[in-house]
């Protein structure tokens, strides 16, 4: 089971415990989902969280640098985008 935040499915394995919290509040029984969970996957777990770490700062610092309101690049046209990249 993964969190949809602002519309955003956020697809990585470990997600439901990063967002322990927002989960609780809109699924009853997550507290028993991920101590299933853990219980049957918690090394599988621990090898994800560790091999996704450099991924997620990665995407943390793209956050944190580009105004994601005001910088679009996904929407430009291929001359723009052409531009930005030369």
């Amino acid at each position: 089971f993964f969190p949809v935040i602002k519309g955003i499915p956020l697809l990585c394995v470990e997600t439901f415990l990063d967002y322990g919290k927002f989960l609780t509040i809109h699924l009853p029984d997550y507290s028993g989902r991920k101590d299933a969970l853990l219980s049957k996957f918690g090394g599988l777990l621990r090898q994800v969280v560790n091999k996704n770490r450099r991924t997620r700062e990665s995407f943390t610092r793209e956050w944190r640098m580009y105004k994601h309101e005001k910088d679009k690049t996904w929407d430009a046209g291929d001359a723009a985008m052409l531009d930005r990249f030369l």
